[in-house]
């Protein structure tokens, strides 16, 4: 997800294995004077060398996904509340931030969560990457029958 549509940064709170969880505001007014209130928690996780050594693939495929992913991979959650009073949006959003945390922190700041969550999400798209390519194999092997 790109800046711009991450909305306003209203906190982070650094985690014990380095890295850090930022929190954006994306509500938004839906009808009269009620709300859509949206709490985005973003953590990215670095792909440096650490990380990246416990893949299990070719240097050509861990390219690929270097190339698809850039320099990191965010992992993302999205908590929402609809239909609020905008006068109680304010607290609504402190509400799920607390609530995340109160939740999620411990899992978060395992030592071996970057690790793990990054294996997950270059097993996903291996797969992905493998279908496309045998998408691609197929329909070429159609094209050139004709």
């Amino acid at each position: 997800m790109d800046k711009e549509t991450r909305g306003p940064l209203i906190g982070s709170t650094p985690l014990d294995n380095g890295l850090e969880i930022s929190f954006y505001d994306q509500s938004r007014p839906v009808a009269g004077d009620r709300c859509m209130v949206q709490l985005l928690v973003d953590l990215p996780i670095p792909l440096d060398d650490s990380i990246l050594q416990g893949l299990p693939e070719s240097e050509a495929q861990l390219g690929a996904f270097l190339e698809q992913h850039g320099s990191s991979v965010h992992c993302e959650l999205t908590k929402t509340r609809h239909f609020v009073p905008q006068a109680e949006a304010d607290s609504i959003l402190e509400e799920l931030r607390r609530e995340f945390m109160s939740a999620g922190l411990d899992y978060l700041r395992h030592p071996d969560f970057p690790r793990r969550y990054v294996l997950k999400v270059y097993r996903e798209w291996a797969e992905k990457e493998g279908s496309r390519l045998a998408h691609l194999k197929a329909v070429q092997a159609a094209e050139s029958e004709q």
